[in-house]
């Protein structure tokens, strides 16, 4: 029985990541976009095209650092994805926002993303 379920624990992986580095693959050849990019957008759109950092890196399985390195990278290429700025309300804490380029990128990426899932939709049942 256990090893049954470390087995289908292990399997399970295994396709979460076969997936995972396909979608990459497409993102990138579509819209020159990382999967990690995809995700960033992806949350400020649907959380209200703001969020802090504390707040998004609950969303995410990065770290801190390895996430405020992406945010860093997305906020400073030569058509940024986000915006990043210090809040008004506390010093410390650090405020990231969608920019027009941003949006339109998720607004394409979606059903991107949502066609290429589609796929694997029989994994649900």
């Amino acid at each position: 029985m256990e090893h049954d379920r470390i087995k289908q624990w292990l399997e399970d992986v295994h396709i979460h990541d076969f997936i995972e580095e396909r979608l990459e693959k497409e993102l990138e050849q579509t819209l020159q976009m990382e999967l990690n990019e995809f995700y960033v957008t992806y949350y400020l759109f649907h959380e209200g095209r703001e969020l802090r950092l504390n707040e998004l890196k609950e969303l995410f399985i990065l770290s801190h650092s390895a996430l405020s390195r992406l945010i860093q990278k997305m906020s400073t290429s030569p058509k940024p994805l986000i915006t990043r700025e210090k809040c008004n309300d506390d010093r410390r804490g650090i405020k990231i926002g969608l920019t027009e380029f941003g949006m339109e990128q998720i607004k394409k990426a979606e059903p991107i993303v949502a066609n290429f899932l589609a796929d694997y939709d029989y994994l649900n049942e």
